[in-house]
């Protein structure tokens, strides 16, 4: 059965299907049509899911070639894009063709990228299995690679025409793994639905067992807040007011710079982690939000067994990282933060002395 549909209004409407099994996913998918040329896009982590996809396109009649990424970032490098583009050249795909991704953000951020600048643009489906997929990084359209100036800096906003959560497919998961993407998820309670933090605190115990059911709820109220905010500012340009899609990067100023930093050894999500309690401690620095609010970051991201402190003794290099952050405008940093849960707000010129401060107390702070 499948638990919810949610409808995503970008370049295109497509729509966001979350259940517990693959399978039941693949038989609603509209993109499977005979004669169409696919590729099909995993690692070794997410091949057995990629098998299911496969076989139910050459049951739908596709043409299926199939080529795999390394693991991690290792896969949004500009030679693994070229490899990519190989391999549409190779299975002979046209502008009717499509590029479905099946794995974790990685490979759908690369693979996106691929559909996005292959012919121009071609049609691509997002399979993600991990945590962190599901409710970040395959849902807005948001695709690129990395390069040596910093994360996620070559890239294009292309939707995808479909993305199919299958909540079962995180169960193989190292759980560190799991965890780090249910940061995200948790992100999306403090700027916005803040029934999330509520399910958190009730039920973290739950959440941790990925055949739970208030996984699949907090799967789909995530993906929910990520929808209306890509619905009303796709190509972040900050006209959808309160649902700026700049408030999704909430915790990743700090976070990309920490993940850079460790030469991206880190985990997205604890470096994002991180970054939220940082950006909780500097808006009660800068007077944005009452005391507090850290705090509260910081036992919610406990309940969930995440991060909360970083170790870095030495700010200058993390300044210099987040002075390249894509939110920063003519190097001044720009950052968000929280007046309260639920409401965010983008902050320009922070006065260093309150980064100094939020870095401090990040560094010293504990679960």
């Amino acid at each position: 059965m499948i638990h919810a549909e949610i409808s995503v209004h970008a370049e295109r409407t497509y729509q966001v299907g979350v259940a517990e099994h693959l399978p039941e996913l693949l038989r609603a998918a509209t993109w499977t049509q005979p004669g169409r040329r696919a590729l099909l896009v995993c690692n070794d982590d997410s091949a057995p899911f990629a098998a299911d996809v496969e076989n139910a396109a050459l049951d739908a009649g596709m043409e299926v070639s199939t080529t795999r990424l390394p693991r991690g970032e290792a896969a949004k490098t500009l030679s693994a894009a070229s490899d990519l583009w190989r391999e549409c050249a190779r299975a002979q795909l046209d502008r009717g063709s499509i590029v479905v991704a099946v794995g974790g953000g990685t490979v759908t951020d690369a693979a996106g990228f691929a559909a996005a600048t292959w012919m121009r643009g071609i049609d691509w489906v997002a399979v993600p299995t991990t945590t962190a997929g599901m409710v970040d990084a395959a849902i807005g359209g948001k695709t690129g690679i990395n390069t040596d100036a910093g994360k996620n800096l070559l890239g294009s906003f292309h939707s995808p025409v479909a993305v199919l959560c299958a909540t079962q497919t995180l169960a193989s998961l190292p759980r560190a793994d799991y965890v780090a993407g249910l940061v995200e998820a948790l992100k999306c309670g403090f700027i916005s639905d803040t029934g999330i933090l509520e399910l958190v605190t009730a039920s973290a115990d739950s959440l941790l067992d990925p055949s739970s059911s208030a996984l699949a709820d907090l799967v789909t109220r995530a993906v929910r807040v990520k929808a209306a905010v890509v619905s009303a500012d796709f190509t972040e340009q900050g006209g959808g007011g309160a649902l700026s899609r700049e408030v999704l990067n909430y915790g990743h100023t700090f976070g990309h710079a920490l993940e850079a930093a460790s030469g991206y050894l880190l985990r997205h999500g604890d470096a994002v982690a991180v970054g939220m309690v940082f950006a909780a401690e500097l808006a009660e620095a800068t007077g944005e939000a009452r005391p507090g609010l850290a705090m509260q970051h910081r036992a919610a991201l406990a309940a969930l067994g995440a991060p909360t402190a970083h170790e870095h003794d030495d700010l200058q290099p993390l300044l210099h990282l987040m002075s390249r952050d894509k939110k920063a405008r003519g190097g001044v940093l720009r950052f968000v933060l929280l007046r309260a849960p639920g409401h965010p707000v983008t902050a320009d010129g922070v006065k260093l002395a309150a980064v100094e401060q939020a870095f401090t107390r990040t560094r010293e702070s504990s679960p």
